[in-house]
């Protein structure tokens, strides 16, 4: 959880640090996500989600904020 998500979202990192992303963001259980998420898991190769083809991947959270485009690359450690 990187200072981008804590700006986009308004999580801490000490908020996310523990938590389930699939509680917080059951969305991402949807075919669409869940494909790709494999895919990650199976290849170790980052993936983009943009907002043109993914929807909000991680919803904009941030009260009184104009919600943005996002592009949001996942990887694998």
């Amino acid at each position: 959880w990187n200072t981008s998500l804590e700006l986009w979202t308004g999580w801490g990192r000490h908020e996310m640090i523990g938590e389930s992303l699939l509680d917080r963001f059951p969305h991402l259980r949807e075919k669409t996500y869940q494909s790709r998420l494999d895919l990650l898991l199976k290849t170790r190769t980052p993936l983009i989600f943009s907002h043109q083809l993914h929807g909000s991947f991680f919803p904009h959270r941030r009260v009184g904020e104009n919600q943005r485009i996002q592009h949001v690359t996942v990887t694998f450690p």
